[in-house]
């Protein structure tokens, strides 16, 4: 993370801790390693609903971005 210049802190084990450690450094996205995802922007709970939300509209850029990637690049994509 650190080669990213991403931050990372541990926390305690629950939402709460999370969030705290979130709201003290003023950062957006915080998880736990049991799959809970904090999305601050969007929500200040580990809603598993929005987490899987977030989640597909992230692949869902990744694939838009690959997309114009291979149309800008005159590549094919093509589906097995």
């Amino acid at each position: 993370m650190k080669q990213l210049n991403v931050g990372f802190e541990r926390a305690k084990v629950g939402d709460r801790y999370v969030f705290e450690k979130l709201q003290a450094n003023g950062w957006q996205l915080g998880g736990e390693s049991s799959g809970h995802l904090l999305v601050l922007d969007r929500h200040s709970t580990g809603d598993g609903i929005v987490s899987a939300l977030q989640v597909l509209r992230a692949v869902r850029n990744l694939l838009h971005a690959f997309g114009r990637y291979f149309k800008a690049s005159g590549h094919a994509a093509t589906g097995a």
